[in-house]
């Protein structure tokens, strides 16, 4: 429901088949996350250059912006397994071309639902099982 009301999902979702990508295509209505992000919570990596999602990811208690400019940049300077080997860092000695499929750097990650720990402004009494005003 939240993923409706901020705008992610496409609007005619009976005009869809089981490979379609139920997220809309409109990436102005998702938010960079930047470096110094305090934010908690999912996050999608875009890969503008396709033009599609690569990987989604969740960050808690650490933020989005630690796991993404710091965990993940590390593993793709050095790593060619798995993910980091389809999109190595450019610095990174252990790139394999047949694997590659873009560089980390083209990636960007946008925010899914996420929350700040230090704004209690929005903080609800959960005893309902609700978080959020």
């Amino acid at each position: 429901m939240i993923s409706c009301l901020a705008g992610h999902v496409k609007a005619d979702l009976q005009a869809m088949n089981e490979m379609d990508c139920l997220l809309t295509c409109i990436w102005s209505v998702f938010n960079v996350v930047e470096p110094e992000s305090k934010l908690e919570g999912s996050y999608l990596v875009f890969d503008a250059v396709h033009g599609r999602i690569r990987r989604s990811g969740k960050a808690s208690p650490v933020t989005i912006a630690t796991r993404w400019y710091e965990k993940h940049l590390q593993a793709a300077k050095v790593s060619n397994e798995g993910w980091y080997g389809q999109f190595p860092h450019k610095e990174n000695p252990n790139i394999r071309p047949n694997q590659r499929k873009g560089f980390f750097h083209q990636l960007q990650v946008v925010v899914a639902l996420a929350f700040d720990r230090s704004n209690t402004s929005h903080l609800v009494d959960t005893s309902k099982l609700g978080i959020f005003e």
